[in-house]
């Protein structure tokens, strides 16, 4: 019965793209903490002192590497730990939901029969997730350890080096290269355009990135597999069509894609901007 249809599902990608965000934070802060780690085992006070014996505390602040190192890979699992589950859940529960929805709201309005099985819909997403957390998983656990490592030798180094030259006081000199290598931050890779990219900066551009895919692979999918061409959404209580509009959404989808990939290339801290991006291609497709 008409009085008994339900009302069109509300989609809120914002609400996706904060939780994707939240995930990406997680790693951010993470970055942070580790560089406190850095510069709390170069301050530490030891047996000698960087003014006095330049080249002697050099050779201590070396041997403790390994400790810190080992503080950085318990911090890391437990952290990357985290992350990974909480983004296998947008992917694989949010996704998964997402397209539950949609099919069920079409199939009602068209008049079909059941949903049918979605496991196919689950290894898709499950795939996703796999491609997300595994790239991440190597560039966290692995890459980020060494890029740690690589800060606080080059602190202790150049640090020494502006001392031994007289350039600059002990504390000055610490203190100088603690901010030079904070701006930089933790290196993962140059990419083909010869930009250096944070890990952290990566890190959230690998998730925002396919948060979007899972978004909207889920959104159109269901449509597809209808053999639907034509949406109507309602907002403010108007019926608005989109036949023409959506036909050609429909046809670049894939083109679509890849611009919003090179924005989050690009941009990786853009939130807003992709909010916005993300906002018209669900009402453009809805």
């Amino acid at each position: 019965m008409k009085g008994n249809k339900r009302p069109p599902i509300q989609f809120n990608d914002e609400q996706l793209l904060l939780q994707a965000s939240n995930v990406a934070d997680i790693y951010h802060q993470l970055a942070l903490d580790l560089f406190d780690n850095v510069v709390e085992r170069v301050t530490e006070r030891g047996t000698v002192y960087l003014d006095k014996q330049p080249y002697i505390w050099q050779l201590e602040k070396m041997q403790q590497m390994h400790m810190l190192n080992e503080e950085n890979l318990k911090l890391i699992s437990e952290r990357s730990g985290v992350a990974e589950e909480q983004l296998r859940h947008i992917v694989e529960n949010e996704g998964l939901k997402l397209y539950t929805d949609t099919k069920q709201q079409l199939m009602e309005d068209l008049g079909r029969g059941s949903l049918g099985g979605n496991n196919y819909i689950q290894e898709i997403l499950a795939d996703y997730a796999n491609q997300a957390v595994d790239e991440l998983h190597n560039l966290i656990n692995t890459t980020l350890p060494k890029a740690v490592i690589g800060a606080y030798q080059g602190i202790v180094e150049q640090s020494v080096a502006r001392v031994v030259t007289g350039l600059s006081t002990a504390d000055k000199a610490v203190s100088d290269t603690v901010m030079k290598w904070q701006e930089k931050g933790f290196q993962g890779f140059k990419d083909s355009a010869g930009r250096n990219w944070k890990i952290d900066n990566y890190a959230r551009t690998v998730i925002k990135t396919t948060t979007y895919r899972t978004f909207r692979e889920m959104r159109t999918r269901p449509a597809e597999e209808l053999g639907i061409d034509t949406f109507y959404f309602s907002r403010r209580h108007q019926l608005v069509s989109h036949v023409l509009l959506y036909n050609i959404i429909l046809s670049q989808l894939d083109t679509l894609e890849q611009s919003m990939e090179s924005i989050f290339l690009l941009c990786p801290t853009m939130d807003t901007v992709v909010q916005k991006v993300a906002w018209v291609l669900t009402a453009v497709t809805c």
